[in-house]
């Protein structure tokens, strides 16, 4: 067995210190999507008219006037994503016009943008530290 080594000491940007607090806060299903993507479910699929209260409100604040709408939900964190569709020129190809997402609380982190690595490094930290 190969001994681990420390990592030299590196001054860290107070806004990236801030940046690790946060992802250290994450619980172990958002970081899982953060780092390997969501685990879509399908939970509706129709015309907007039969959909819940959500995508409702997710059609009334959108720009377009969609026909139906496609939900799926992550089976880890719970975050919803609602497609929603029209049906050009009469035939039945739905065409895709918008999406939205419904986050759960806590799932979002401040200056995130380009932080999977930080995720990554948070997530694997987690599991290490049981040898």
């Amino acid at each position: 067995m190969v001994a681990r080594q420390k990592p030299a000491l590196a001054l860290v940007d107070p806004l990236e210190s801030t940046l690790l607090e946060e992802i250290a806060r994450l619980p172990e299903p958002y970081l899982e999507c953060r780092t390997l993507g969501h685990a879509w479910r399908l939970t509706f699929l129709g015309p907007i008219h039969k959909a819940d209260t959500a995508v409702h409100d997710k059609a009334r604040n959108s720009s377009y006037d969609p026909d139906g709408a496609r939900v799926a939900r992550c089976t880890r964190c719970k975050t919803t994503r609602i497609e929603f569709f029209m049906y050009r020129f009469g035939s039945q190809m739905p065409y895709l016009l918008t999406r939205a997402y419904i986050y759960p609380e806590r799932y979002h982190v401040t200056g995130s943008q380009g932080s999977r690595v930080h995720m990554h490094d948070e997530l694997f930290k987690r599991h290490w530290e049981g040898e």
